[in-house]
Parts: C-alpha cells; structure tokens; sequence
C-alpha cells in the first residue's frame, strides 16, 4: 500500500496504524510517499509499519524496484530513506568466447573499422572488412562466413541494398542465408523494422556496446541456416 500525508479523508500515519490493526490487512507491506524536502512526521508512531519510503515526484524504476523489494527489518538504519544508488559495473565479456566464429565487418569509416577488428579479435573471432556494399558482396562471393557486421549508411552502396542482394537467390554470393546484424547510429523509430525488411536478422545502434556486440554475434553464428 502506497500512503499519502494529508490526505483529505484519512491521515497516513492514521490509516497505516489502523492497516496493521485489522487482521485482514495487517500482512500489508506500507510505503510512505513524500513531498521532496519534507521530514516524515509522525515517524515514531510507524517506525515499525512502513518498509520504504518514497519521495514525490516518484520515478518509474524507483517505484518498481520499492514495490518488487522485500520488507526490511524495523528500525534498520537508512530504512525509510531514498539512497543515490551507483550505476552497475558491466560485465566483461569472456575472452575468445567467440574463438573460430568467421565475421565480416562492412564498414566505411576507418576508425570505425579499427576499433571493431580489435573487439573481434579481442572475442577471438576471424573477421574481414570492407569499405561498402559492393566489397561486401565481392567478399561474400569469395569466402564463407558465420556472421555479416553490416552499416547501414556507406557510399556506392549502402546496408540496406547490400543485404537485398545477398538475399537474392539470383546474386553470386555463395550463402545467401548468412546472418546479417545491422549497425546504424540513426536509432531512430522504424529503424530495426526498416532493416529486417532489407533482409538483415538484427540490429544494433551506435555507438556500439561491448557486451550486445559479442551477444549478438555469438547468437547468430550459432543459428541453424534456413
């Protein structure tokens, strides 16, 4: 039960009193909510009622994580009061998880391409590059691969077409069922269904993290072809 101060029928501190006095009620879990600023009154009286604490305006994860949280012990210091939590470590992903996957990165900016290879190799996969669409192609034509990088944005031939064609029972390209992960910095609304219509079988914004990347890759090296 979420209870309000000054609330015109009942007050809260009253109403939590009366709450864990009735038999039927009194398994309730109480959370007192706050104006920002003003000092819990009453506090002596229902020190041992509320589990939490909350002050207004409540945020969404704040509330559900007071909600999903177990009760806490009376009188436990920091109890009743909101606390600055840090944001979690991520996690690293495990070194060479990715040993012996073959990957091509489709990547027009240089920088760009240096700092993926290095993340791929970090994974332990074996990857190649190309600068467009029609390198990509060409590549794909040539060798055989688990997973296709693809940006969406490139010159001479974008993502978009690129992955049209490999689909393309007609094209040249030796598996035309490659698993193709779009990498786009629009992330924008209709993006990821923009590229599943191209063709491609997931999506990635940019910047890139870490740990989706080498998620992502290590999922789609392992699905059956179809």
């Amino acid at each position: 039960a979420l209870l309000c101060p000054g609330m015109l029928a009942e007050d809260g501190v009253e109403l939590a009193l009366r709450i864990v006095q009735d038999p039927c009620l009194k398994a309730t879990r109480l959370v007192r909510m706050l104006p920002l600023g003003k000092r819990p009154d009453g506090e002596e009286k229902t020190a041992a009622l509320h589990s939490g604490l909350l002050r207004k305006p409540v945020g969404r994860s704040r509330l559900i994580e007071c909600l999903a949280a177990g009760p806490r012990p009376a009188g436990a210091e920091g109890r009743a009061e909101e606390r600055p939590r840090a944001a979690p470590r991520q996690a690293s992903p495990p070194a060479q998880a990715g040993a012996g996957i073959r990957v091509l990165l489709v990547e027009d900016n240089v920088v760009n391409q240096k700092v993926a290879m290095k993340l791929l190799a970090k994974f332990g996969c074996h990857a190649g590059v190309a600068g467009n669409g029609i390198e990509a192609l060409h590549a794909l034509e040539t060798a055989d691969y688990d997973v296709v990088l693809m940006d969406c944005m490139m010159p001479e031939m974008d993502g978009y077409t690129a992955a049209r064609r490999i689909r393309d029972p007609d094209s040249s390209v030796r598996d035309h069922a490659v698993p193709i992960i779009a990498m786009t910095a629009n992330a924008m609304v209709g993006d990821r269904e923009k590229c599943l219509e191209a063709g491609m079988n997931d999506y990635l914004a940019k910047p890139i993290d870490v740990v989706r990347l080498q998620s992502k890759v290590m999922e789609w090296a392992r699905q059956p072809a179809s």
